[in-house]
């Protein structure tokens, strides 16, 4: 996939390939490496590398984008110091340095990054903040790649470590010094797509003007729609024209001569002449992708199988406590599964079409399926914006024992923020409401918890485990039918 990835950027123009390198995927514990399949870091600079590519190196090691709790590994949250940071990114400089990678060895590495996006959040830790970034520039300057480092959003970027900007445009950004480029790390042609809200759209346009716009900010402004102006000792010229109003077409003249700029545009001038490009008239698609399901054809007779879960603790139980306990502290991110089960005592049978009797659940985050006595009562979960929540399921009691089992769900870890690495999740109240002595409240209950899925535990997730026996054959596959894994094989009909 590199290969053909990498050469379509070339294709469309590129010079240079950007690339993160997320820690939490080659350090997956405190001094065990991976980097193999997609985390062959050493494969992809080749790959970058033989496509005649420059590329930018940003380490970090913590990174955000969009990725699972910012690059960061999960068991990095309870080792106080900088040690293992220090320690990651000499790993990872003194890999490409042994290939030589490094601009200044001979190869295609022109810039590093250390840190991202810090300093937005740098004044919240007060002065350890301040201190932490410039020991973070301090010792990626240290590593004596020959090449120069960048910090993204750190305008206090000490010399000669470049600040650059991450933005849906920078052409108003300035770097902290006049001896350092103007560097834009991050143009974002999209956002990522929020749980149940709309997929965002960024028109090409709109790209393409954020991209002129930036380029041309780096000459002088001459007037209001704004002609930057770059000129050379032997006379050569090149302009950028820009329309900055967002509704309403313009007419400028620019050495005598008079050009059309519509709204929110800038027109390329290579010769200070004639346009060769506007960035309202980009060629692109305007209509907005429909996914549509599609069938597929059956690869055998009985293509599906299944594999249902225990309800509640499989196995044994990995521990009792008295109370809750935070999801993400527990199965430190090694699952995104958590049950936390209990049991109580009614005297009397509560048929909830009678008296009513609510199960009321108060959650961190991220969601939950709640059963009864072995039956699915509902699910619940938070957003892109609040993962807490709280949900009342109306249920019915039997008299004697009852069972809760509460599976408990993380849909990724935070990726970045203030203190993101202390936001929780899971449980932190459970009562049953409109029984006739009043409330149950089982928040103070000994509960039964168990770390990730029966499924999970057998791998059946893997390519490799498509023949387990625990896979059940089936003609079609089961509806409304909780906890299930499901495995289909059909035909490619694109790649056959």
């Amino acid at each position: 996939m590199w290969p053909k990835l990498v050469a379509e950027a070339k294709d469309g123009g590129a010079d240079c390939i950007e690339t993160y390198v997320f820690w939490n995927g080659h350090e997956t514990a405190p001094g065990q490496y991976y980097f193999e399949d997609r985390f062959d870091l050493v494969q992809f600079a080749r790959v970058v590398k033989d496509a005649g590519l420059y590329l930018m190196l940003r380490i970090g090691p913590f990174v955000a984008a969009e990725w699972n709790f910012g690059g960061l590994p999960v068991w990095l949250h309870y080792i106080p110091g900088t040690s293992h940071m220090q320690s990651f990114t000499t790993k990872i400089v003194d890999m490409m340095k042994n290939e030589q990678f490094f601009a200044s060895q001979g190869g295609h590495i022109i810039l590093a990054q250390i840190e991202n996006e810090y300093g937005g959040d740098e004044q919240a830790y007060g002065a350890g903040g301040k201190a932490y970034a410039m020991w973070a520039a301090s010792m990626a300057l240290a590593q004596n790649t020959g090449v120069p480092w960048t910090m993204c959003q750190q305008s206090d970027a000490p010399d000669p470590v470049i600040n650059t900007c991450n933005s849906f445009y920078c052409d108003q950004f300035e770097p902290n010094s006049p001896t350092k480029p103007k560097i834009w790390t991050e143009n974002w042609p999209g956002w990522f797509q929020n749980f149940g809200e709309s997929n965002p759209h960024r028109p090409p346009e709109d790209v393409a003007f954020s991209v002129a716009r930036f380029f041309g900010k780096g000459g002088s402004v001459q007037n209001y729609y704004v002609a930057d102006v770059y000129t050379d000792h032997s006379g050569g010229c090149a302009a950028f024209l820009a329309n900055i109003d967002s509704e309403n077409d313009k007419v400028v003249t620019f050495r005598d001569i008079q050009y059309d700029l519509p709204a929110w545009s800038v027109s390329i001038l290579p010769d200070c002449k004639n346009v060769v490009f506007n960035t309202a008239k980009v060629r692109s698609q305007t209509l907005m992708m429909d996914m549509v399901p599609e069938t597929q054809q059956a690869s055998q007779p009985d293509p599906w199988s299944i594999f249902t879960e225990t309800i509640g603790i499989w196995d044994k139980k990995d521990f009792v406590q008295n109370g809750f306990v935070d999801h993400i502290n527990t199965t430190k991110d090694s699952t995104d599964y958590l049950w936390y089960t209990t049991s109580f005592d009614v005297n009397i049978s509560y048929p909830a079409s009678v008296d009513h009797p609510v199960l009321n659940i108060d959650s961190k985050g991220h969601g939950v399926h709640a059963f009864l006595n072995n039956m699915l009562i509902g699910s619940a979960y938070g957003n892109g914006s609040q993962s807490s929540f709280s949900v009342h399921m109306p249920i019915n009691l039997k008299a004697g024992k009852n069972d809760i089992a509460l599976l408990s769900m993380t849909v990724g870890l935070h990726n970045a923020g203030i203190y993101y690495e202390w936001v929780g999740a899971g449980l932190t109240s459970v009562n049953i409401s409109g029984i006739k002595n009043g409330s149950i409240d089982l928040s103070s209950n000994n509960w039964a918890y168990k770390i990730g899925l029966e499924g999970e535990h057998y791998s059946l997730f893997k390519p490799d485990q498509a023949n387990n026996q625990r896979w059940r054959p089936q003609s079609e596959p089961p509806k409304d039918q909780p906890l299930t894994w499901y495995k289909v094989t059909f035909y490619n009909l694109y790649f056959r």
